[in-house]
């Protein structure tokens, strides 16, 4: 009998969706709406960042949205930037009022590149070391809090007398809300001293998610999305159905982030 699983990846496969990673995804931290109280972890040794900065393209494929790092964080042009900007410039050419959007200026936000930060953070309901994955505001509130704690003399992330942080998750429409997360008053241990001793051989390689993209297949897809953009229809050469077309095959291709 063929299995249900085979039959779910072949159902995604068929209408253009990328299969779920579940084994990647089970790394990360997945918030709660509500409070979820977590301690974010220090690097491995004091010269490491504790956190692994990025940008994201949140590219729309179908019924997903497909998520690219942006090339320039790793110092190279990136031909989606380059399709951002260009859509942008055919907003402005409509001379609109200030303020009132257009096609182009919805198009264009769809694929801004969004800061994402990383770090290692062990969830207090678990008692797992996760990867939490967090945008700009919150990663604003964690560091601002971080150096009010600095001011008094307490390192936030110290394994033994630092602080946990609240991450307290509501829903604002269909978007999530952080606004009111802030750091406990109160300093705790990271765990017992065998667990403070080796929290380090658990930490995940935050710096490594931060993909550096195939050029080539950033272009295809601005190539493609500026052709949704303006109408326009891009030529691919074609092939059996059986060929490994690098330019379809990235189309088609998900990661999860």
């Amino acid at each position: 009998m063929v299995s249900l699983d085979y039959l779910r990846k072949k159902h995604q496969e068929l209408r253009g969706e990328a299969p779920t990673n579940t084994d990647f995804l089970e790394k990360y931290l997945q918030l709660n709406v509500g409070p979820n109280d977590v301690r974010i972890l220090p690097g491995a040794d004091e010269q490491e960042r504790f956190f692994a900065e990025t940008k994201i393209h949140r590219i729309p494929q179908g019924n997903s949205v497909k998520n690219v790092h942006c090339l320039k964080t790793h110092n190279k042009p990136c031909p989606l930037c380059d399709a951002y900007f260009a859509i942008w410039k055919m907003h402005n050419a409509l001379n609109l009022p200030k303020g009132q959007r257009s096609k182009f200026s919805e198009m264009a936000m769809k694929i801004k590149p969004q800061p994402r930060f990383y770090m290692n953070a062990l969830s207090r309901s678990t008692g797992e070391i996760k990867i939490l994955s967090v945008g700009k505001k919150l990663m604003d509130k964690i560091i601002a809090d971080l150096l009010e704690l600095d001011e008094s003399g307490i390192f936030m992330l110290d394994p033994e007398s630092g602080h946990d942080f609240k991450i307290e998750k509501s829903m604002n429409g269909e978007y999530p809300d952080y606004s009111k997360s802030s750091v406990k008053l109160k300093p705790s241990a990271l765990g017992s001293a065998k667990a403070i001793a080796s929290f380090r051989s658990e930490l995940h390689d935050i710096q490594g998610l931060v993909k550096e993209e195939d050029l080539s297949e950033v272009k295809a897809m601005a190539d493609e999305y500026m052709a949704i953009v303006t109408g326009a229809s891009i030529r691919v050469e074609s092939h059996d159905e059986e060929d490994d077309n690098p330019y379809l095959k990235s189309l088609n291709s998900g990661e999860d982030d």
